[in-house]
Parts: C-alpha cells; structure tokens; sequence
C-alpha cells in the first residue's frame, strides 16, 4: 500500500463521490472524480498510471475538488485548432456564394487565397460552404458515348 497523501483527506473523497453520483458515471468530469476516489484507495502514483495522466495532473484535480471549485475540472475553452477564415471572412464569403450561385469549389478558392489571402484547400472549402449552410451540386456525369439526339426521347418514356 502506497503512503497516505495529506492533501487527499476523507472530506475531498466525500465531495468527490457525491459529484460522482450528481453527475452520473459519464463524461469528462465524472472520470476525473473517478480517478479521485480511486486515489484514496490505491494511491496517486499507481492512479495516474492507470489513467494515463502526471501524477501533478492528478494532484491539481484533487485540489480543486477540494477546494470546491469543480467548474475547473470541465475542459477549458480555447482548446483545440483554430478557424482559418475569421467570422468577417466567413460573411465576405456568403456574400460571394449569393452573388454567384454557380460558382466552384476551386473558383471559390482561389478567389479567397488572392482575395483574402488565406491558404485553404478544396475539401475545406466544400466544408466551409456546408457550415455556412451550402450545398455544392455537381451535374449527373454523360458518358462520352451517349447520343445527345435520342435523350430527350428516352426521357419522356421513362416511368419516372
């Protein structure tokens, strides 16, 4: 058995199980809680190799359940990958979108890498335009070998 932390005291593991059992067994929030209360029994060095975290990492979560401040063990904001194109590049865009609605997805990025100065690739474009609520429709493909006088006669007697 592994010594007896000082900053681990019976009260935190108590504060700790009754958020467990507020919050449920899922989510962010309720593992770190798990993770406490099984500091307490097993000890923090063999918790945080468990877990995959520092032993600091642990210690701070502990802190902060004892001192009752548990909105600071949700992931904080900020986190994560930054936008390419800013919120005004975003309406400069669907402006261009609703002036011309048949324009390309290569047309469309090309004008925002001269015009705006980003560089962005085809599929974060196409991904852009579905954020900002846009589809990009291709036409049906034509085979090369189809006889463009007898289509619209074979369209007319399909049962669609």
């Amino acid at each position: 058995m592994s010594r007896t932390s000082k900053l681990l005291t019976k009260e935190t593991v108590e504060i700790a199980e009754s958020n467990l059992l507020r919050l449920g067994k899922a989510g962010a929030v309720a593992v770190k809680l798990r993770a406490i209360i099984s500091a307490n029994k097993y000890g923090i060095t063999t918790v945080s190799k468990c877990f995959g975290i520092t032993k600091s990492t642990l210690i701070s979560w502990i802190k902060h359940v004892k001192n009752e401040s548990l909105e600071l063990l949700n992931v904080q904001k900020g986190r994560g990958r930054k936008n390419i194109v800013t919120d005004e590049q975003k309406k400069i865009i669907r402006h261009w979108i609703q002036s011309d609605s048949q324009v390309t997805i290569d047309r469309l990025k090309s004008k925002i890498t001269t015009e705006l100065g980003v560089k962005i690739g085809r599929s974060t474009v196409h991904r852009l335009m579905k954020n900002l609520s846009y589809s990009y429709i291709t036409p049906r493909p034509i085979h090369y070998k189809q006889d463009q006088a007898k289509f619209p006669e074979a369209k007319k007697k399909s049962s669609r």
